[in-house]
């Protein structure tokens, strides 16, 4: 909600909690409330970015990306997936996922929309971050570092 007399906008996210152990909701509050707080500060670090993308920007780039056939997404997205299948933390991940990335059978299962997010969201942290794109994704997004 703007507020045009401060120069502020005031926001609300609802983010759904799947915590817990074999169904049982086993979670201490103070472990609810420490994720909460790192998701409001990664969330205020990109809203505040100065390197943020104009919604323009962003709005004409998800229209880029539909107009892209299927096969075409996801040859742009198929190195995000690889670095994920080999990243450090992918111990982190159900071996059975690891193994569907890696053999491509994620891939082929996702949905445009699905793909079109991903990339939308390594555009926007290589602006953000004004680091060098990591995939061929988005070198081929023409995303660049500064």
């Amino acid at each position: 909600i703007p507020n045009p007399e401060t120069g502020t906008i005031k926001t609300a996210v609802f983010k759904w909690l799947n915590a817990g152990w074999q169904k049982i909701n086993m979670v201490k509050s103070s472990h609810i409330l420490g994720g909460i707080k790192r998701f409001a500060a990664a969330m205020k670090s990109v809203l505040e970015s100065p390197a943020l993308p104009e919604v323009q920007e962003i709005v004409d780039k998800h229209k880029e990306l539909q107009r892209k056939d299927e096969e075409e997404l996801r040859r742009l997205v198929a190195p995000y997936l690889e670095s994920i299948g080999s990243a450090e933390d992918a111990g982190s991940c159900p071996s059975y996922m690891i193994s569907s990335v890696a053999s491509g059978e994620y891939l082929q299962k996702m949905e445009n929309e699905e793909i079109i997010r991903i990339l939308l969201l390594e555009y926007i942290k290589t602006h953000i971050d004004n680091r060098v794109p990591e995939t061929a994704a988005a070198l081929a997004l023409g995303t660049s570092a500064g």
